[in-house]
């Protein structure tokens, strides 16, 4: 969350310098939380079929992406993602779930992630102020079953 583009000057300090930003509010720490998000398809799109597949990606910073998880029923159950091996220590992890759409209608899809430790990805929304965003990804699409 901490990203510092340009430096104009190097001062050593005893102590905690609060920057721009910290003395506006937002955190000190800035520790990058466990994100997930769903790519493919889009929000409210309308399906052809029922074999799909849902894509996107997940991320942890430095504690890296064990596993991530599709739910297709808004949340009840959770089916196991498959995961891309990253590119490096720090980067993005892309997955897909190969979903057999039980038959037509509006569906709800959510994503998750757990960490390297085995830590998930809270529900719990919150906006970016003061320590970055959280929650689920979620998604609305309608299947249909053209002849």
């Amino acid at each position: 969350m901490k990203n510092v583009k340009w430096i104009m000057e190097i001062e050593v300090t005893d102590a905690d310098y609060l920057g721009y930003w910290q003395q506006r509010g937002w955190s000190d720490e800035a520790l990058i939380g466990i994100m997930s998000r769903i790519d493919s398809p889009g929000a409210y799109q309308e399906l052809s079929g029922l074999k799909q597949v849902i894509r996107g990606i997940a991320f942890a910073g430095s504690s890296g992406i064990q596993k991530v998880e599709v739910s297709t029923d808004g949340g009840r159950r959770w089916n196991l993602a498959q995961l891309n091996p990253p590119l490096s220590a720090y980067t993005w992890v892309f997955w897909r779930f190969d979903w057999q759409v039980p038959q037509p209608g509006i569906y709800r899809i959510v994503v998750r992630a757990a960490d390297r430790s085995g830590r998930l990805q809270t529900a719990e929304y919150s906006r970016g102020f003061p320590d970055g965003t959280t929650g689920f990804h979620a998604i609305t699409v309608e299947v249909v079953q053209r002849s």
